[in-house]
């Protein structure tokens, strides 16, 4: 739409940085874009440091939230992103049921904000942007949260493990709070994925982000988990030995 845009660095902890975006918005910005948890570092930033950063941005400037990933987060820090709506802010906060309720095949989320913006959504939408399957989906997946709720304690477990395990391997990740964890494995991302994609095990590589040796590993079942670990192991020594 015309619009340029501007990037700001991760900080060295990989966290989105908020005092660096808040310096490069000018009155010429119109929107700051802000995931919370990131993709694909997993990392988050706290409510003390998005209501710093709220009071430091002019007023003017919409703030979109994305919390793709809001389902997964336990740390007591963490900002729900709704609460903020109507407290002075032009604030968008999305959400979507493609994580932790399971249905991305239906390509289905949703935007809480003002009225206002709703309106100007509507004029710039597909038309049939979401079909009956996908609300249908969507509403019984809402009337059934206590399922999901356990496959995100059940997921948790297994990310605790599964990050011990690469510890084990002594392969540093990033500390995550959703369901992916972001690990460097001092190797070319594009070469391990290759390599581990011919064994059946799916990552995806840190180069589409800048980060060459990195791989993002989903958190599966354990049984899934147990054969991802033994693939990488395997597929590492195998590299190292030739």
């Amino acid at each position: 739409m015309g619009g340029v845009p501007v990037f700001s660095p991760l900080d060295p902890d990989f966290r989105v940085n908020l005092v660096d975006i808040s310096r490069r918005v000018t009155l010429k910005t119109k929107l700051v874009f802000l995931p919370n948890p990131n993709n694909p570092t997993g990392t988050l930033f706290t409510e003390t440091e998005f209501t710093t950063f709220l009071e430091s941005v002019p007023e003017g400037v919409i703030i979109v939230l994305d919390e793709a990933y809001h389902e997964y987060v336990t740390h007591p820090g963490y900002p729900d992103g709704i609460r903020f709506i109507g407290h002075g802010r032009p604030l968008i906060v999305l959400r979507t049921f493609s994580k932790a309720f399971g249905l991305a095949g239906l390509r289905i989320g949703y935007a809480v904000c003002r009225a206002d913006f709703i309106r100007y959504m509507h004029h710039a939408r597909q038309p049939f942007n979401v079909n009956r399957i996908a609300e249908a989906a969507a509403v019984a997946a809402l009337e059934n949260a206590d399922r999901m709720w356990t496959r995100v304690r059940a997921m948790e477990e297994e990310r605790i493990r599964l990050c011990r395990a690469l510890e084990t391997m002594g392969y540093f990740h990033v500390p995550s709070h959703t369901n992916f964890v972001l690990v460097d494995t001092k190797r070319n991302a594009d070469v391990l994925f290759r390599r581990l994609l011919e064994k059946g095990v799916i990552v995806r590589p840190g180069t589409i982000w800048g980060f060459d040796t990195f791989i993002r590993i989903t958190v599966g079942t354990r049984e899934e988990n147990d054969r991802a670990l033994y693939v990488l192991e395997e597929t590492l020594k195998a590299q190292d030995s030739r």
